[in-house]
């Protein structure tokens, strides 16, 4: 056998794919699920550890992020999501009422007492077998559905060979209860629908938290949608550079805040959509039949869901208008300040030019003044020499000589002077 060099993550790659396996369900059961809501610092195993040590059995890895275990009065499923957990417990069923078992007396006192831990769905499923026999009876809400008013929803599942039913409304004990009656069906099978209706109720709840972010982001965007609106107007082609850096300013303060925002929408809005989409694919594995009479599934939620789904999306999308528009009229802003900005450049630039130019004409005509100074002086000296030749009888006519050392001392002076300016 040759060894393969095989990348790091293919191990992890493939434990993901199997990560999640739906709980096996021995019809009649009695199922509960709830799924709780995380702090970004609760430890991984804050909640399972205590509830393993209730239950005497193993808690899981110290890297394990789900846990399916047999218990003495079920089976026990943890789930560690990205934002939330969940947890969900398989007992035995048979009157189609709910029962004292493991999690009442033992996993949902320790639910209540983590207090870094908030639920956000909680479901209570009774599964039991129709009488092959009489399935028409079966074609109506049961006995426990019945007792709190509401609409019902029901629908042949899983190619007509169970029935399913639920309010989708909070009981008084805190659960969202459903009904699943079925005709025959292995554990394996029955816990894939379980596993279907748990995370259609789970991933609704997680999917609708983006609405009371869209409803808070709604009136957040108006209000600065009007001050960008009121920035726009204050526009002028014919206004000052002053003018326009104050302008400049507010739209800064405006994109600061926006960008303030964005963080507290984007995430949320994102995983409004995720989740979303994991309910519609969820809905459609169901593969619902109507019954005469009553809304499926899908079709109760997609009606109430679609709306505030939209919502977010149609929030999502103002708030990027408002970010463009911010952008955009920035970018304008900053356009008309750099060009009043170059204007001042050249001004200044021009004076500067003109204040050079005259700086060089004087400097010339200083130079001019020196040159002529500076013969006058050398002449003046000489010319002293030349007086004194003459009264020592040395020359006559000093006068000659200093008419002709002149324009040459003056040459002299000049070219000194140009070799000192280069």
């Amino acid at each position: 056998m040759v060894d393969v060099l095989d990348h790091p993550m293919r191990q992890t790659i493939d434990a993901e794919l199997h990560s999640r396996p739906p709980l096996d369900v021995a019809v009649p059961a009695m199922v509960y699920h709830c799924a709780l809501m995380l702090e970004a610092s609760v430890p991984l195993h804050g909640l399972i550890s205590p509830i393993c040590a209730a239950l005497d059995i193993e808690p899981p890895h110290e890297d394990a992020r789900h846990m399916i275990s047999k218990t003495s009065e079920g089976l026990l499923k943890w789930e560690r999501h990205g934002e939330f957990e969940t947890l969900t417990f398989v007992g035995p069923g048979g009157s189609g009422e709910p029962q004292n078992c493991a999690w009442q007396n033992k996993i949902e006192p320790l639910i209540a007492s983590s207090h870094d831990r908030v639920r956000i769905s909680a479901s209570r499923i009774t599964v039991g077998l129709m009488d092959q026999a009489d399935p028409a009876p079966q074609e109506e809400p049961s006995r426990a559905l019945r007792e709190a008013p509401g609409t019902y929803v029901g629908a042949r599942v899983s190619g007509g060979d169970a029935f399913l039913w639920t309010d989708y409304k909070i009981g008084p004990d805190g659960y969202t209860p459903f009904r699943l009656d079925a005709v025959t069906m292995s554990p394996q099978r029955a816990g894939r629908i379980v596993q279907r209706v748990l995370e259609i109720e789970t991933y609704r709840f997680m999917a609708l938290l983006g609405f009371p972010v869209a409803r808070q982001a709604q009136a957040d965007i108006r209000e600065k949608n009007q001050q960008l609106d009121s920035i726009i107007s204050d526009l002028d082609p014919d206004m000052d550079l002053a003018a326009c850096q104050s302008l400049l300013d507010r739209i800064q303060t405006l994109s600061h805040q926006t960008n303030i925002l964005f963080g507290k929408t984007a995430f949320r809005f994102s995983a409004t959509k995720a989740y979303s989409a994991i309910v519609d694919s969820r809905l459609t594995e169901l593969r619902e039949q109507r019954i005469s009479g009553y809304s499926r599934a899908s079709t109760f939620l997609k009606r109430r869901m679609t709306p505030a789904i939209d919502h977010c999306i149609a929030i999502e999308r103002q708030r990027d208008t408002l970010e463009r528009r911010l952008a955009d009229t920035s970018q304008m802003l900053r356009t008309k300040v750099e060009t009043g900005l170059a204007g001042q450049n050249k001004q200044l630039l021009e004076q500067i030019k003109a204040s050079t130019q005259s700086q060089v004409r004087l400097q010339r005509a200083v130079e001019g003044f020196s040159v002529v100074a500076i013969s006058y002086y050398m002449v003046s000296i000489l010319a002293i020499f030349l007086k004194g030749g003459e009264k020592a009888g040395l020359l006559s006519g000093w006068e000659l000589y200093e008419a002709a050392i002149a324009p040459v001392a003056i040459i002299i002076v000049f070219l000194l002077v140009r070799r000192v300016q280069r």
